[in-house]
């Protein structure tokens, strides 16, 4: 059965064409009507009618023009025109809009029945080519957006381009893809379900969407791309408002099925052939829903990349367990919100995100393990399950909130104990007494219970102490109570003087401590920089000397002759060792005299034949083996070895016996003597260094500071004090030496703090400095002082100005108050309280100059303009004499009820009521109670003269009736509603009259959703000229009325947008006229 719709202005006739037509007995049905051109175009879009049949000549929108759009949005629609014009033009007019037939009125039903049958032939062969035509593009353009290979692409889009082009009108660039999803409806437990929808349902959806697409002038290729999806390509020019388009698709399938439509567009492309990559832009855009929520309108721009960064969760959870263990559901969702705000902002991947989302729950379930056993919610492998059902964050929030909200009603029932009670009443008790002083004791005598119980319950219900808790909450009180409010309640005076010596007194202190630290940190680095170079130099010239040591020590060791002589076997009783002696005394002789530094060579040799002198050869007995020297140099495989041996001071009887020598500290070079022959040595070969040679390296550099000389297991090998070597300094100095081989460090030495630098060379020794801290700073100290001194001079200073400015300020702004008062009381005889040229002094001035200036206003001017206008309304309504026109009035009435006429004579009633009101002797201030009568009789009237088309709501307080308004304030506004609002003949227009008390002030509105004004014509109301002149005379004078009456704050304010209505504000002071 084909549908029609039926379009006239005459009510009669359309009532005749719907109801007495046999429409059904001609296989059509009538699914709409209409009574102009503007509204049969918008049920043309909502039902799309196979058959229009409208007149020609139509109010507001005629036949021709209706067509004309008709067929834009519906291009297979056929039309008939019916009309009572027979001229040429029309039907010429007909036929130019490609009108299937004309009628003229009175209708011929034979001739309707013929001309039907052939246009629903029409329509049939219309349809049948529609969809042909529809199913080639479909394939074409599906084959388009799945492939993948560029000619091919170009080759599909231009046989679509064909096809399309007998389309009218045709696909034109640039192009645009949209991807429509049906998104599923979600569960009650706030996961997505997961089944799919039935069939049906699914094919009665698609449906929809295709036919409400073409009511809204769609005319691109819409296709069934996959389950609940669809894609389309369509011109970027087809819509003006193509999001509100979209949008309004969205609402109408909402509004017809249990689900919502999710529309992901693209970005716009010249070609045809980019419907590929735009429909996966589109479809990109539409799986954004994830962040945005299903039934979102998403463009490209609108698709980021997704973050892959881990969300922690842990503060989310400890917040979620606070507000779950006080049942506080607030909290709970607005904590749940935060999170997935948090998620949606960091745009994390969807996988991640459901993750968090289950580490959260998770996490939050087992918290609360022990103590809700009642809970029954799924392990962690089922909220996986639930979340991979959720599509949008929206869902993930909700099954979050539903997990939470389970735990707070398990709480709840599990907690009624009294327990949870006495927290809640202790975190109440809290929460109202921030402001004053709080102990456990008090919070006890107020819940009767023990100090220590309701610490263990507190402790036991929020894992909080109560002693935090009101350190947390006393500490803000504490400040506003001490700080803040005397602060704000001090005088002017005291402000100045506080808020300056804070200012002169904080940058002070700063730069005093600046200072200070930054003098104390550059010599601090200095001195480090200084001992450090002392260290490496000291260092450097010690590995220096002992590295000659080490050569003249080589030249021996090497020395194959020496070896001979002393390997060489004496028993045979020749002279041979005179040779020897003569050849190791002038050698030996040779080094002392070159090296001048070494105290005594002596080689100990193990040759039992060769004999000793005790001086440069001496026997390697077991003696010898109590040396450490002696250990070292026979583990040492011919290395140099360098061993601290301290002074020595035998008796005179072991001198003389030869069994020791006194020798001073020492260090001793020892070598084993074993060159070509490792596995037998010949001797150990000795070099005693004085310590004061050694000392003489570091001699200069001992001002102001001390310097040692240490070895690898910190004893002292050298230093100015003598007594100390062979000792370990860390005996002396305690502190943080460390691993390293070179650093720095604070320590102890002396009992005094010191600031000690050490450095290592090759061998491990250490040259160590160490300067005093206190003489460090003494120079930072001193000069503090004078800095100190001469600050809290300037602080005195700068204390005593801004005392005497602020006295000096406020003694001023005081007297300008006095003034302010007396001329608040109306005394405008004042003098200028400053003579000063300054802001206070021209304040000062001016305000007596204005005070001058309103005593002559008032005197001259205000008064008598008052009486001016009082004057010329008492003579405009004594023009009209009430009497005459009452009697008149009443005698029309009663002629009315005579005649049984009671629409007239409720009229006159009405008037009646008006003008008694309106002319009551005069008087320009009535009650709002008596204005909203009279306005009631004005809209009586209006109504009985606009029948249907005028629909009036009250909102009245009652408070606001007694209060005084103007007379005759509101009808103005709703003449001009009926006179200028009303554009629609049927609907007509609705107006709302409120009124309510607002602080001081009496606030009435009227409001009407009529046609509105334009920003221009709005101005010129507001402004002293109007083209109409009559409206906008009317407001001003309203306005002005109210202003001379209630003052310059009052008055009226009017918004007004076209198409939309105007609304206007009147404020009145609830103190009456001045």
């Amino acid at each position: 059965m084909h549908s029609i719709l039926l379009v006239d202005d005459e009510k009669i006739e359309l009532e005749t064409l719907t109801t007495y037509v046999p429409w059904e007995a001609m296989g059509i049905r009538v699914i709409g009507t209409a009574r102009n051109g503007r509204e049969a175009l918008e049920l043309t879009q909502q039902l799309d009618p196979d058959i229009i049949l409208t007149d020609v000549r139509m109010p507001i929108m005629d036949g021709l023009e209706f067509v004309k759009r008709a067929k834009q949005v519906r291009k297979r629609v056929k039309i008939v025109f019916l009309s009572g014009h027979d001229e040429f033009q029309y039907i010429k007019a007909a036929l130019a809009v490609e009108a299937s037939g004309y009628l003229l009125k009175p209708i011929d039903m034979e001739e309707l029945r013929h001309l039907m049958e052939k246009v629903k032939q029409k329509c049939e062969e219309a349809k049948l080519a529609e969809r042909s035509e529809e199913m080639a593009k479909e394939k074409l353009l599906r084959m388009l957006l799945m492939e993948e290979t560029p000619d091919r692409r170009a080759e599909l889009a231009q046989r679509l381009l064909q096809l399309d082009s007998i389309a009218s009108p045709p696909l034109r660039g640039p192009f645009k893809a949209a991807c429509l999803v049906i998104d599923r409806p979600s569960r009650n437990d706030g996961a997505a379900a997961d089944s799919g929808m039935p069939d049906p349902l699914e094919r009665s959806i698609g449906e929809a969407v295709h036919n409400r697409l073409k009511a809204l002038g769609y005319i691109g290729e819409l296709i069934d791309w996959e389950y609940r999806t669809f894609a389309g390509v369509f011109p970027d020019s087809l819509f003006d408002g193509e999001r509100e388009t979209w949008q309004q698709l969205q609402k109408l399938i909402e509004a017809d099925f249990p689900v919502s439509l999710t529309i992901g567009l693209s970005r716009a492309s010249e070609r045809l052939e980019d419907a590929h990559d735009l429909f996966k832009e589109a479809h990109d855009a539409a799986k954004q829903a994830f962040y945005f929520g299903n039934g979102a309108l998403l463009a490209a721009e609108d698709v980021h990349k997704p973050s892959t960064d881990e969300v922690e969760v842990e503060e989310h959870r400890a917040a979620l367990c606070r507000a779950i263990v006080h049942q506080r559901s607030e909290e709970t969702e607005q904590e749940v919100a935060l999170f997935i705000h948090r998620l949606r902002e960091k745009h994390v991947h969807p996988h991640l995100a459901r993750s968090a989302a289950v580490r959260l729950i998770t996490a939050v379930e087992q918290h609360f393990s022990g103590a809700i056993h009642e809970l029954q919610i799924g392990p962690f492998s089922s909220e996986w399950e639930i979340m991979s059902h959720c599509q949008t964050l929206d869902e993930i929030g909700e099954h979050v909130l539903h997990v939470c909200h389970s735990l707070i009603m398990a709480l709840s029932e599990k907690d009624k104990d009294r327990h949870q009670h006495i927290a809640k009443q202790i975190q109440d008790i809290i929460d109202r007494s921030y402001h004053k002083p709080l102990t456990v004791e008090d919070i006890a005598k107020e819940v009767y219970l023990s100090p220590n119980y309701i610490r263990t319950i507190y402790k036991e219900k929020t894992g909080r102490t109560i002693l935090e808790v009101i350190t947390g909450t006393l500490v803000p009180g504490l400040i506003h109570r001490l700080l803040i409010r005397p602060f704000l309640n001090m005088h002017l005076r005291n402000k100045l003087f506080v808020v300056f010596g804070l200012v002169s007194v904080i940058p002070l202190i700063f730069l005093a401590i600046y200072s200070y630290e930054t003098m104390k940190s550059e010599l601090t680095r200095q001195m480090y920089s200084n001992m450090l170079s002392t260290t490496d130099q000291i260092g450097s010239n010690l590995k220096m000397k002992l590295d000659s040591y080490s050569k003249v020590s080589s030249s021996l060791y090497l020395d194959s002759r020496l070896r001979d002589f002393l390997t060489m076997d004496y028993s045979s009783g020749n002279n041979q060792y005179v040779d020897a002696y003569e050849y190791i005394n002038s050698s030996f002789r040779n080094l002392l005299v070159t090296n001048t530094d070494l105290s005594s060579v002596t080689v100990y040799t193990t040759n039992l034949t060769l004999p000793t002198d005790q001086v440069f050869i001496k026997r390697a007995d077991k003696d010898l083996m109590r040396y450490p020297w002696y250990s070292l140099a026979s583990k040492s495989y011919g290395s140099v070895t360098f061993t601290v041996m301290p002074a020595t001071n035998p008796s005179s009887e072991q001198v003389t016996q030869g069994i020791e020598e006194r020798k001073p500290s020492r260090i001793v070079l020892a070598r084993l003597l074993d060159n070509n022959s490792l596995n037998y040595p010949y001797g150990i070969l000795t070099m005693d260094i004085p310590e004061v040679d050694i000392y003489a390296l570091m001699a200069k550099e001992n001002n102001n500071k001390e310097l040692f000389i240490v070895s690898e297991d910190g004893a002292i090998i050298s230093g100015k004090d003598k007594n100390k070597i062979n000792h370990n300094l860390k005996e002396f100095v305690q502190g943080d030496w460390g691993n390293s081989k070179a650093g720095s460090f604070i320590g102890m030495y002396k009992g005094e703090r010191v600031f000690v630098v050490y450095n290592s060379i090759d061998n491990g020794w250490k040259t160590v400095s160490i300067v005093s801290y206190n003489s460090l700073l003494m120079n930072v100290k001193i000069a503090f002082s004078r800095l100190f001194t001469i600050a809290i001079a300037s602080l005195i200073l700068s204390i005593i100005l801004i005392y005497i400015m602020a006295r000096w300020f406020t003694i001023r702004i005081e007297k300008l108050l006095q003034l302010t008062r007396r001329i608040e009381s109306e005394d405008f005889d004042v003098q200028a309280v400053s003579t000063w040229h300054d802001e206070v002094g021209l304040l000062s001035f001016a305000m007596t100059k204005m005070a001058r200036r309103m005593k002559e206003l008032i005197n001259e001017v205000y008064k008598k303009e008052i009486a001016k206008k009082e004057a010329e309304m008492s003579m405009l309504q004594a023009q009209i004499n009430p009497h005459f026109l009452y009697n008149t009035l009443a005698s029309i009435s009663s002629l009315a009820m005579r005649s049984d006429d009671n629409r007239i004579q409720d009229m006159v009633t009405h008037l009646a009521k008006f003008y008694r009101i309106s002319l009551n002797k005069g008087k320009t201030i009535v009650g709002f109670a008596e204005e909203l009568r009279l306005t009631k009789s004005y809209i009586a009237i209006q109504q009985l003269r606009f029948e249907g088309l005028l629909h009036v709501h009250y909102d009245i307080e009652e408070a606001a009736l007694p209060y005084p308004v103007i007379k005759l304030m509101l009808q103005p506004f709703i003449e001009n509603a009926i006179n200028h609002g009303i554009w629609d003949d049927e609907a007509g227009i609705n107006v709302i009259i409120r009124a309510c008390i607002k602080d001081d002030t009496l606030m009435l509105e009227v409001i009407d959703d009529g046609m509105g004004m334009r920003p221009e014509k709005l101005q010129r109301i507001h402004g002293e000229e109007d083209s109409d002149g009559v409206s906008g005379y009317g407001i001003r004078n309203v306005d002005r009325r109210i202003k001379l009456t209630f003052g310059d704050s009052y008055g009226v304010h009017i918004y007004s947008r076209l198409g939309i209505g105007t609304a206007v504000q009147i404020l009145i002071p609830l103190r009456g006229a001045l």
